[in-house]
C-alpha cells in the first residue's frame, strides 16, 4: 500500500484548508478593523465562526502529524482512524 497514493489527496486538501483559513482569518481581521460599530450579537457569530475555523483547521494538522509523523513507515498504521 503506497502513502503517496492513498494520502497524497487528503495532504493536499489539508494545505488548501489552511491556505482559505487563513483567508477567513484576514477576512475576520478586516471586519473588525472596518466595522467597529456593529452589533455585539454579529461580532460574536464573525468570531465564533472564526473560532470554529481555526480548531477545525487545528484537528486537521493534528490527523496530519499523527498520520505521517508519529506512525511514519507504520503501514498497518495507515488505515486508523485517530481518537
Amino acid at each position: 500500500m503506497s502513502i503517496a497514493k492513498n494520502h497524497g489527496a487528503v495532504l493536499l486538501g489539508a494545505l488548501v484548508a489552511t491556505f482559505l483559513s487563513g483567508m477567513s482569518t484576514v477576512q475576520t481581521v478586516i471586519y473588525f478593523r472596518l466595522y467597529q460599530k456593529d452589533p455585539i450579537i454579529l461580532k460574536t457569530s464573525v468570531i465564533s465562526t472564526w473560532s470554529l475555523d481555526v480548531i477545525h483547521t487545528a484537528f486537521i494538522w493534528v490527523v496530519l502529524w499523527s498520520t505521517f509523523i508519529e506512525s511514519f513507515g507504520q503501514e498497518s498504521e495507515i488505515d486508523v482512524i485517530q481518537k
